[in-house]
């Protein structure tokens, strides 16, 4: 698996995208099961968020861009602010627009769930007296494996 190695000493899209190759192959010639695969990821992308979330983590990882170490592996890191949030309940204007939208977010959901509910066309009512064709929503769904960890070691 030259992939893993790569990645071992190189984070990059190409070593990450060549280990992706590996496991591919890797499932391909029965050397690891596709299950397998999809434990892994599950395993991986909670330890990432769960990083990303460790207040302490960020905080010392934090201390050390700000002092100019600002890479690993290549990855380079950088500050950045996130999560800004404005708060508009003190503008007339937008209370008047938010009480609009709120209105009408409420007539689509009424409009989607009749969709959802018939099995044949039908006729909604607007506010306003106009009468609408419904027509049955049409469902699409994916096919995918949920992966959900064990609390405790098994």
């Amino acid at each position: 698996m030259k992939g893993l190695e790569r990645f071992k000493q190189n984070y990059s899209k190409e070593a990450i995208t060549s280990f992706l190759q590996d496991l591919e192959q890797g499932v391909a010639d029965g050397h690891i099961s596709g299950k397998e695969v999809f434990a892994l990821a599950k395993v991986m992308e909670t330890v990432a968020k769960e990083i990303k979330g460790n207040p302490e983590i960020r905080e010392v990882a934090i201390g050390e861009v700000l002092n100019g170490d600002n890479s690993h592996r290549g990855v380079k890191l950088a500050l950045m602010e996130a999560g800004t949030k404005y708060d508009f309940q003190d503008s007339p204007a937008w209370l008047h627009a938010k009480a609009e939208v709120d209105r009408a977010t409420e007539v689509l959901k009424d409009v989607e769930a009749l969709s959802k509910a018939t099995k044949t066309v039908t006729f909604w009512v607007t506010p306003d007296g106009e009468q609408l064709e419904v027509r049955p929503a049409i469902k699409r769904s994916t096919t995918t494996i949920r992966a959900t960890l064990p609390k405790k070691n098994i």
